[in-house]
């Protein structure tokens, strides 16, 4: 997702103070991954940052480790997957598919 969009650039300053707030320091690339992930949803993102604050405590998130620990919310990313075909960006929009097909997968295992 490019964060160039107002909505997108709106969630992406909130998610940044929201990452303040919490002790986080997290580059424009965490960034623009937390604001693709959670889409406009607030308490999605406040709930990835914990995780984040959990995961990392006292050192740097990386883009690598949090592509790992930070949900895809299925809501925010049918827009995204949206977007990446009507925008023919194939390989996007199959990596997404892959990453919402092993989250339900996660969800039904327990």
């Amino acid at each position: 997702m490019d964060c160039s969009s107002p909505k997108a650039y709106e969630m992406a300053e909130v998610i940044k103070q929201l990452a303040e707030n919490k002790g986080l320091q997290l580059n424009k690339d965490l960034i623009e991954l937390m604001t693709e992930r959670v889409g406009e949803h607030i308490e999605a993102a406040q709930h990835e940052l914990d995780k984040l604050q959990l995961y990392f405590m006292d050192k740097e998130p990386t883009l690598e480790e949090a592509k790992e620990i930070i949900s895809i919310h299925a809501e925010a990313n049918t827009f995204n997957l949206i977007d990446y075909l009507v925008e023919f960006k194939i390989g996007e929009a199959v990596q997404l598919i892959k990453e919402l097909k092993k989250q339900m997968k996660n969800r039904l295992d327990y």
